[in-house]
C-alpha cells in the first residue's frame, strides 16, 4: 500500500493508521445514513412559497390553510 501525506509518503501504513481509517469509515457510514434518513423525511414534507407584496394577505392565507389541514386530518381520522 502506498500512502501519500502532506509532508511525505510512506510505503506501509501503521496499525494506528488502519485503526484511524476504520474509525473514519464508520463515522462516514453514520453520516451517510443520517443524510439518507433526513432526505427521506424531507421528501415527505410539502413546501409552499407564498410570494407577494406586503399586506397582500400571505399570512391570512397561510393561517386558513393550516385550519383547513387540521379539519381535513380530523375528518380523515374520524373515517378510520
Amino acid at each position: 500500500m502506498f500512502a501519500v501525506g502532506l509532508c511525505g509518503s510512506s510505503e506501509k501504513g501503521t496499525e494506528a493508521d488502519a485503526a484511524a481509517s476504520k474509525v473514519a469509515r464508520e463515522k462516514d457510514r453514520q453520516i451517510q445514513a443520517k443524510l439518507s434518513a433526513d432526505h427521506t423525511a424531507d421528501k415527505q414534507v410539502n413546501k409552499l412559497l407564498l410570494l407577494g407584496a406586503g399586506e397582500s394577505g400571505k399570512s391570512t392565507l397561510f393561517k386558513q390553510m393550516i385550519r383547513l389541514v387540521a379539519i381535513l386530518s380530523r375528518v380523515t381520522t374520524a373515517r378510520h
